[in-house]
Order: structure tokens, then sequence, then C-alpha cells
């Protein structure tokens, strides 16, 4: 939420893509973080494919994703791209597949990974300036 507020502080027109979402009538990241962001693209135009379509057929889906996120992109100044991250569904190949999408759209990648069940002790010490 840090990166979209302040994107949208300072680069103008400022989306948010999901190349791959369960439900395109419903994402919970989308219904978060568009209303943050300052795009006026309807929501239906800020996801790639379903991951029902994903799983149908990948290569197919990859294109659509590239199609679609093209499209979104050429309306706004920036996109922050959220990539998928299947809860509840196993899959070993999610970080090779979101790498690949990121690859495919010319996105840099940033992980982000949970950190909220280590104890404070177990966190990198901030630096000083």
């Amino acid at each position: 939420m840090g990166l979209i507020t302040e994107l949208s502080r300072t680069a103008g027109r400022v989306g948010v893509f999901r190349p791959i979402v369960m439900d395109p009538d419903s994402d919970p990241i989308l219904d978060l973080l568009l209303p943050m962001g300052t795009s006026s693209a309807k929501p239906s135009a800020a996801y790639g494919v379903t991951s029902d379509s994903l799983h149908s057929d990948e290569k197919r889906a990859v294109a659509e994703i590239v199609d679609r996120f093209h499209a979104y992109a050429n309306e706004h100044d920036m996109v922050l791209v959220v990539g998928s991250d299947f809860s509840g569904i196993a899959s070993p190949n999610e970080f090779s597949l979101n790498a690949a999408v990121a690859a495919n759209i010319g996105a840099p990648m940033l992980l982000v990974v949970p950190g909220w069940t280590a104890p404070p002790s177990r966190s990198p010490p901030r630096p000083t300036s």
C-alpha cells in the first residue's frame, strides 16, 4: 500500500494491474489498491486472465496477459503490477510464472514476502545515516 501511495503522489496517472486473478468480478488486491491509484480506467481492464484460463492454456494466457497489460499501460504514466499469490493452491512454479510474465511485459520484479510472523529481534538492523 505504501508503494502505490508514493507512486500516486509522484508519477501522474498510476494504475494497478494483476496479471492473474481468481475471480475477475472481485479481486481483493485490486479492490484495495485501485482506489489508491490515480487511474480512471475501469477495474475490468486491470487484470490479465483468470487462473482457470491460465491453467487451461498457459501459453495463450501469457500472450493475453501481455496484450491486456500493454493496452492498460498505454493509459498510464506508471503501472504497479501485483503478481499472483495462488493462495490455497499449491504451485511450485508460481515464482517462475511471475518472472516469465514480468519479463514478457518488461517489468522489474520486487519480491515481497510476509514478515509478520518473525519477532522484531530477527528483523535486520535499520540503516543509520
